[in-house]
C-alpha cells in the first residue's frame, strides 16, 4: 500500500508538472518547482506513515527488507546462498538508506521535475515551438549552492567524533544533506558538459552516446560533479558572472 500511494502520489505530480513545463520556465520557477513537488512527496507519504502509526523510515526499512528477503529466497531456490554476515552487511546499508528518505524524496522531486522539462522541450522541438528557451548550456547556478554540499560534509565529519552524543542521527543528516547538496551541482556540471560538447561541435549522436556511455560505466556522477565543482570557480563555458542572467 506503501509503495501503491508513493506511486500513485509521483503520478499526479509529475502530471501537474508536464502542464506547468508549458510556461517556459526559468531556472528560479524550476527550483520552486522542485520545492513545491518535494513537499508534497514528503507530506503525502509522511501522513500516510503518521495513519499507519508509523513512520517513512520505518515504512521504507520495512520494504527494502522485504525486497532483500524476497531477492535472497530466490537465490535460495536457485541453490545459491547468500553468505549470513554479506546479507547483515547489506541490510545495515539498507537502513542507512531509508534513513535518507528525506533527501531520496527531494532527489525524486528533482528527476521528476527535469523529466517533465524534457518531455516538454522534446515536444515543443517536434513542432517547432522552442523560441524563447534558453539553452541548457547556459544554466548557471550561483557558487552558494556549494554550501549545502560543505554543511553536509562538516555534519558526517562531525558525526566520526567518538563520543559525540546523537551521532547516529548527526550522520544521517550529514547523508541527507549531501543528497541534496549534490543536485545543484551535478546539473550545474551536466550544463557545463553539454556546453563544452557544444564548443567542440559534438552533433546530436555524438552527445547522446557519451552520455549512454557515461551512465553506463557508472561515471556520469563523478564527471559532471567534477565539471559541476570546477565550473562554480574557473568558470569553464566563459559565461559572463557580472551580470544577473536567468537561463532555462
Amino acid at each position: 500500500m506503501f509503495e501503491t500511494l508513493s506511486a500513485a502520489a509521483e503520478i499526479v505530480l509529475f502530471t501537474v508538472t508536464i502542464f506547468w513545463a508549458c510556461n517556459k520556465p526559468t531556472v528560479k520557477k524550476t527550483a520552486t518547482m522542485i520545492c513545491i513537488v518535494a513537499v508534497c512527496l514528503i507530506g503525502i507519504n509522511s501522513a500516510y506513515a503518521m495513519s499507519q502509526g508509523s513512520s517513512v523510515f520505518a515504512l521504507l526499512l520495512e520494504n527494502y527488507n522485504q525486497s532483500m528477503d524476497a531477492y535472497a529466497d530466490a537465490l535460495a531456490s536457485q541453490q545459491i546462498e547468500i553468505p549470513a554476515d554479506q546479507l547483515a552487511s547489506v541490510k545495515d546499508l539498507l537502513s542507512v538508506l531509508a534513513g535518507c528518505w528525506f533527501g531520496i524524496y527531494v532527489l525524486e522531486a528533482t528527476l521528476d521535475v527535469l523529466a517533465a522539462l524534457c518531455l516538454m522541450w522534446i515536444i515543443r522541438k517536434l513542432f517547432k515551438h522552442n523560441s524563447g528557451w534558453g539553452a541548457f548550456s547556459a544554466v548557471d547556478l550561483p557558487v552558494s549552492v556549494v554550501s549545502l554540499l560543505i554543511v553536509g560534509l562538516l555534519a558526517y565529519a562531525a558525526s566520526r567524533i567518538p563520543g559525540l552524543p546523537q551521532a547516529g542521527y548527526v550522520e544521517l543528516i550529514g547523508y541527507n544533506v549531501l543528497i541534496i547538496g549534490a543536485i545543484p551541482v551535478l546539473i550545474q556540471g551536466a550544463a557545463v558538459g553539454k556546453g563544452l560538447m557544444n564548443k567542440v561541435r559534438f552533433g546530436a549522436i555524438a552527445q547522446a552516446v557519451i552520455t549512454v556511455l557515461l551512465l553506463i560505466s557508472g561515471l556520469f556522477p563523478f564527471v559532471v560533479g567534477v565539471l559541476g565543482i570546477v565550473d562554480f570557480w574557473a568558470n569553464l563555458r566563459g559565461l559572463p558572472r557580472d551580470e544577473v542572467e536567468t537561463a532555462q
